[in-house]
């Protein structure tokens, strides 16, 4: 009989466990969907200016790239010119 109580007791007490992390969970949801519209919001304009600013320093390390390879192949074709076996 005693074990009988102890187990309603403890089947209530989950019962409201879960009810009680439904409640929270369900609370952290409306919660988290508020905040998201609010940062997306704000980081817009970060994230056009992180892409603008990116893209500024791969387009100036390419041109730098290219104007060493483009030096490369000058400096090959003169070598195989002048030293021509």
């Amino acid at each position: 009989m005693n074990g009988n109580n102890e187990e309603n007791y403890e089947r209530l007490t989950r019962k409201q466990y879960r009810e009680q992390q439904k409640k929270t969970s369900q609370k952290e949801e409306t919660k988290l969907n508020n905040d998201d519209v609010d940062v997306n919001e704000g980081n817009l304009g970060f994230e056009k200016e992180d892409k603008n600013s990116r893209h500024n320093r791969i387009s100036k390390k390419l041109n730098w790239i290219i104007l060493y390879l483009c030096m490369g192949i000058i400096i090959v074709f003169l070598i195989l010119f002048f030293f021509n076996p």
